[in-house]
């Protein structure tokens, strides 16, 4: 179970809870999330690509806005505003746009890494073949698969 870091409850038809390995957008009742006809969203860190935060001001509503490819942008934005403690919203808007663009970050380096361990150990065993079949000794084995595991 995920712990939860982060609860955004000032959108204005929608909240948002934010977790380790992703972030949920739920409908809030009354008439804003019955007519706005947006459900509840669960977007996974590896799937975005970006947030977007417009802070509000006394003109303008503010949102925090997910990219996920393949998904209706609409539904992966909070809006939120109002003429009480907008500087606390935009706060709390900004300190979740820095944890998520960690979080995203820290997704697409782990993919990445996982990806070149796969590669490392395909070399790996390509020189253990070349062994096998004697076009490599014990020694240049054990070198080059050295250098192939960063050592």
């Amino acid at each position: 179970m995920s712990i939860k870091k982060f609860e955004f409850t000032q959108g204005i038809d929608r909240g948002l809870s934010v977790f380790e390995d992703r972030v949920e957008i739920t409908q809030k009742g009354g008439l804003f999330g019955v007519l706005s006809g947006q459900g509840n969203e669960t977007l996974f860190y590896k799937d975005m690509t970006s947030i977007e935060v417009r802070e509000c001001s006394f003109v303008n509503g503010g949102h925090i806005k997910f990219s996920v490819p393949g998904t209706r942008e609409e539904n992966n934005e909070i809006t939120f505003g109002g003429f009480s403690n907008r500087s606390g919203m935009n706060d709390s808007a900004n300190e979740i746009k820095k944890y998520v663009l960690q979080r995203i970050s820290e997704s697409k380096s782990t993919s990445t890494s996982s990806g070149n361990s796969s590669s490392t150990a395909d070399e790996i065993m390509k020189l253990n073949q070349m062994k096998n079949d004697g076009l490599l000794t014990e020694e240049e084995f054990q070198m080059a698969k050295k250098k192939a595991l960063g050592l």
